[in-house]
């Protein structure tokens, strides 16, 4: 199924579109975007409601410490009490390593943040935690895209406000409608819309994209969890292959995006195929059914919205089980694919920052870096940019 062969453009940055085909991101129709991105949380926090680590590190470092060592996507979850009131203020405890970010609201701290990312050549993914969260362990909206702290139409509205403020930046690579949808509760294709996730998905992005025709990025839509053992963290996508979305005309369909996380057994402790003699290959069929075939069979792109874990529990099994993940992406042709954490305190996994928020976690960058050996790169060219495409690790996956 692939892809091509890397290519070089002159870009207007303020005339981009994105779209999907073939199980590729492109640019402009034509230039394939592979997507080496890292998770900065903290604005899904309630009690800090900026991105971790400001509080010791100054935005621009952290900036750059991403552009450094080539990192194109900044997927940023963001909670629904903050995307609801960007006026709400940013606590001077939250930012207190930065002092050009301090008396600023949420809105004016996510101005910020794109401006500085693009001016690096990094993409932004705005990512919509449905939840109250007062801790990095809060209660969420009950598993669903709605209830009693939110409404399908509040639901709706938040997305609403959001692309009004943000939907023109030309680093917005795209919105993930919502994380972790249904933890559990939601479904794909039963055609009840009280529990298809893919039903909500589908309706929102077709009412946003009546609105805000100005919104050029694409449309992310996680999986669901399941019952079966791989199938956590919005990782079952077997939905999509007998009802893929399909937003009003093929042109808006082409923008859809399909999301899977992937987090190990310092995460999900049950994961019982990371012990056994069949491993990996158990779990690379486990795989395959839930998320494998879906770039062959509905020409979107597939992208790993989280994976990661520690690299120093050997007990877990967390460093055999990322180094075998890797592996995957690169014989499955997997191109885009986005780091949890950047943060040090992402409790089971460590980031790809330590703990002082300055140095460097090289081992991960190192897999990173396996992965995601030429990434996409937007780089400064005069008073204009260039794009650079890159390539997969896999030769194959760029014949």
């Amino acid at each position: 199924m692939r892809r091509g062969r890397p290519t070089t453009a002159s870009l207007n940055l303020h005339d981009l579109t994105w779209s999907t085909a073939e199980g590729a991101i492109l640019l402009n129709g034509r230039h394939q975007f592979h997507v080496k991105g890292a998770n900065w949380f903290g604005l899904d926090c309630a009690d800090t409601r900026a991105p971790h680590g400001l509080w010791t590190s100054p935005l621009n470092d952290v900036l750059d410490f991403l552009a450094l060592n080539q990192f194109n996507v900044l997927r940023l979850p963001v909670a629904s009490t903050s995307a609801n009131n960007l006026k709400l203020e940013i606590p001077t405890s939250s930012v207190r390593g930065d002092n050009s970010l301090r008396g600023m609201n949420v809105g004016q701290l996510l101005d910020t943040i794109f401006e500085r990312a693009a001016a690096r050549g990094i993409l932004v993914v705005l990512a919509l935690c449905n939840n109250d969260v007062t801790s990095l362990s809060g209660a969420h909206n009950e598993g669903l895209w709605y209830g009693t702290m939110l409404s399908y139409q509040e639901f709706q509205d938040t997305w609403r406000r959001l692309l009004r403020r943000y939907g023109q930046r030309w680093n917005l690579l795209g919105i993930d409608l919502l994380d972790r949808p249904g933890r559990g509760r939601a479904e794909w294709g039963v055609h009840n819309s009280s529990t298809d996730w893919n039903l909500a998905a589908q309706d929102t992005a077709a009412v946003l994209i009546q609105e805000y025709p100005q919104y050029r990025g694409l449309w992310f839509v996680q999986g669901i969890e399941g019952g079966d053992f791989a199938a956590k963290y919005a990782t079952d996508l077997r939905g999509a292959l007998v009802h893929p979305l399909d937003l009003l005309t093929p042109k808006n369909t082409q923008r859809v995006v399909y999301q899977v996380s992937l987090l190990g057994p310092s995460v999900s402790p049950t994961m019982s195929y990371a012990y056994t003699t069949s491993f990996p290959d158990q779990m690379y069929a486990a795989y395959d059914e839930l998320f494998g075939g879906v770039e062959e069979a509905t020409g979107r792109a597939v992208v790993v919205g989280k994976w990661g874990g520690s690299l120093n529990d050997a007990q877990q099994g967390d460093a055999m089980w990322q180094k075998a993940v890797a592996e995957y992406f690169i014989d499955r042709c997997l191109d885009d694919t986005i780091y949890w954490a950047l943060n040090p305190n992402a409790k089971e996994t460590g980031g790809l920052l330590v703990g002082d928020w300055e140095t460097a976690n090289e081992g991960k960058l190192a897999l990173m870096a396996r992965v995601h050996p030429h990434p996409s790169l937007l780089l400064p060219n005069g008073e204009g940019w260039r794009f650079v495409s890159g390539s997969s690790a896999n030769p194959a996956c760029n014949a």
